[in-house]
């Protein structure tokens, strides 16, 4: 919440997520973006889906990390 806060105090446009935080980390990011304004884009987070990702608020899924897993009929084993 401090990074979003900080970034959005430089005058940030968007903010971009890497998929190494955690989950909670990750939905922290989305929540303080979301309540100040700012877009967030960027990599799935190795701990959610790219449904739950999207649903959160992600705009944006990079290079479409997740998306194959939900696509597929084993993606659960797969991940």
């Amino acid at each position: 919440r401090r990074a979003v806060d900080s970034l959005r105090g430089v005058g940030a446009d968007f903010i971009k997520v890497y998929n190494g935080l955690s989950r909670a980390s990750y939905l922290a990011v989305l929540d303080e973006a979301r309540r100040v304004g700012l877009p967030v884009v960027g990599h799935v987070s190795d701990d959610l889906t790219a449904s739950e990702a999207a649903a959160a608020g992600l705009r944006s899924i990079e290079h479409l990390e997740g998306v194959f897993y939900e696509c597929s009929t084993v993606g659960d084993s797969l991940r």
